[in-house]
């Protein structure tokens, strides 16, 4: 006489095949999402960046296997001690840069890319309660907000490209390339000329845990 739990092996094992065999293709599934997901994601540096007024430069490499496209400036402003200051992340678009200092329709890095030049002049948003919301270069809104009795303020520029599979990665401009707990450019506006670049070498910096609600392009892990 056949055991019980024999005999219920038996008469169960086209089941306990199919469980197995689906749960295989479930595990094969999934790694062969994380391979093609190392295939597909860019691994973007910051190797070095540079100010003329507005305008910003970067020079990036990628040291992943996937392409990184459509390089972006996001850049969030915030005035705390402000009344009604509603800060917004602005996305502004790059151009790459030729070696002989042309700018080109391109706006991606292929893999293992390295030192690869883009060029564009990030904007600054922010909405009060009497306007609609504003754009401007950093030169055009520093005058506005001093012209609006906001004299100090903060700002972060981030570096975003999209990846293959709908994601995004980002690197902070200014984080952590001069102290490992700076989050953001902290500056006085209340001069008349000053632009990104005067705000950049005059700005001091900020702690994270007096700025806990700081905007962040949202990149899709």
């Amino acid at each position: 006489m056949i055991d019980a739990p024999v005999a219920w092996f038996l008469n169960n094992a086209e089941a306990i095949a199919s469980l197995l065999l689906t749960a295989t293709l479930v595990y094969l599934y999934h790694q062969q999402k994380k391979i093609l997901r190392v295939e597909k994601i860019p691994e973007i540096e910051i190797s070095s960046r540079s100010l003329d007024g507005d305008d910003l430069e970067v020079v990036l490499s990628n040291y992943g296997h996937g392409l990184a496209k459509n390089v972006s400036y996001h850049t969030v402003v915030h005035a705390p001690n402000a009344e009604k200051f509603e800060p917004i992340l602005v996305n502004m678009r790059t151009r790459r840069v030729t070696d002989d200092s042309i700018t080109t329709l391109e706006q991606s890095v292929r893999p293992h890319e390295a030192q690869v030049t883009f060029r564009g002049t990030p904007n600054m948003g922010y909405q009060r309660e009497d306007e609609t919301h504003r754009f401007a270069d950093f030169s055009s809104g520093f005058r506005h907000l001093n012209r609006a009795d906001i004299d100090s303020v903060w700002f972060q520029i981030y570096i975003v490209v999209d990846d293959q599979l709908g994601g995004c990665q980002m690197k902070p401009l200014f984080w952590p390339a001069r102290n490992p707990d700076d989050i953001a450019k902290e500056v006085d506006v209340s001069d008349d000329r000053i632009d990104l670049k005067t705000a950049y070498e005059l700005g001091g910096k900020s702690d994270p845990e007096e700025i806990s609600n700081i905007l962040t392009p949202d990149c899709r892990e």
